[in-house]
C-alpha cells in the first residue's frame, strides 16, 4: 500500500504528512552491536519512513503528561523489512531512543503488522514500553487502518487518541482472527490469547507426530482444555 494512501484512509490531516526517510546514521550512536546487526539485517536500505507527525499543532488534539506518562508527539512510521520475524525487537529498540510514542507499520512485500504500545515516562525522559500490540501478519492492511481513522477516535489528548487507536487495531485483530471480540480491547488480552494460540498448535502438531495412542490421546485434551481457556476471552457475536 502506498504511503499516501495510508494517511488518507487514517484520514490525518495534511499537516502532520512527513512522508522522509529517517536518518538511520543518526540514531546507530546511541545502539548496541547486536541492535545494529538486527537493523542491518532486517531493514532493507532506506527502509524507515515516517508518514506522519502527530501533535497539538497540526491536529488540535491536546498533549498530555502526567507524572508516569507522556503524549507530546506521535510519530508513525512504515519500515519495509526483508522478513517479518523479531520486528517486535525492532520496534522496542526504536521506542526505547525515542521520547514520542510510536505506531509502526511493518511492511514486506504484500503483507503487513502493526505495532503500538503502552508505555511509561524514564528518568532520561525516554519512553518504557510495557503492553505491547503486534498484529499477526496480514495482506488485509486496509481492514485495520479504516477502523482506526481520524473521525473514528477519542481526541480528548493525544494519550486518548493513541489508546483508542490500539483498541481499535485490537478490535480488528480479534474481529480478523477469531471472529469475536475481546473484553473492552484489552491489549494484554489479546497478547494472553495469542500465547494460549501458540501452546495449542505445538499441542496439536504433537499429537499429530506421536505414534502411541495414549500420547496422542493426552496431548488432544491439553489442546482442548487450552482450548477452553481461550474461549473465556473471546466472545462471539450473536448472529441476527
Amino acid at each position: 500500500m502506498k504511503e499516501k494512501e495510508i494517511l488518507t484512509i487514517l484520514n490525518l490531516p495534511k499537516e502532520a504528512w512527513t512522508l522522509r526517510t529517517f536518518p538511520f546514521n543518526q540514531l546507530e550512536k546511541q545502539l548496541t552491536l547486536p541492535q545494529r546487526k538486527l537493523f542491518q539485517e532486517r531493514i532493507v536500505a532506506r527502509g524507515i519512513r515516517i508518514l506522519a507527525t502527530i501533535s497539538e499543532r497540526n491536529t488540535n488534539i491536546l498533549k498530555y503528561e502526567s507524572k508516569k506518562e507522556k503524549y507530546e508527539e506521535i510519530i508513525l512510521f512504515q519500515i519495509k523489512v526483508n522478513q517479518l520475524s523479531k520486528v517486535k525487537d525492532i520496534y522496542k529498540t526504536l521506542a526505547s531512543v525515542m521520547p514520542y510514542p510510536l505506531i509502526i507499520i511493518f511492511n514486506c512485500e504484500d503483507r503487513y503488522k502493526i505495532i503500538m504500545s503502552e508505555h511509561e515516562k524514564t528518568d532520561n525522559g525516554y519512553l518504557r514500553v510495557t503492553n505491547i500490540l503486534e498484529t499477526t501478519e496480514t495482506i488485509n492492511l486496509n481492514t485495520y487502518l479504516s477502523s482506526a481513522n481520524l473521525d473514528a477516535l477519542d481526541k480528548t489528548s493525544l494519550r486518548t487518541f493513541y489508546l483508542d487507536m490500539m483498541a481499535k487495531f485490537v478490535a480488528a485483530e480479534s474481529k480478523e482472527k477469531y471472529d469475536a471480540s475481546i473484553e473492552d480491547n484489552k491489549v494484554e488480552l489479546l497478547e494472553l490469547v495469542m500465547k494460549l494460540d501458540k501452546e495449542i498448535q505445538q499441542l496439536v502438531n504433537k499429537a499429530k507426530k506421536e505414534p502411541q495412542l495414549n500420547r496422542r490421546i493426552e496431548y488432544q485434551l491439553k489442546a482442548n482444555k487450552l482450548k477452553e481457556e481461550r474461549a473465556k476471552y473471546l466472545t462471539k457475536e450473536e448472529s441476527q
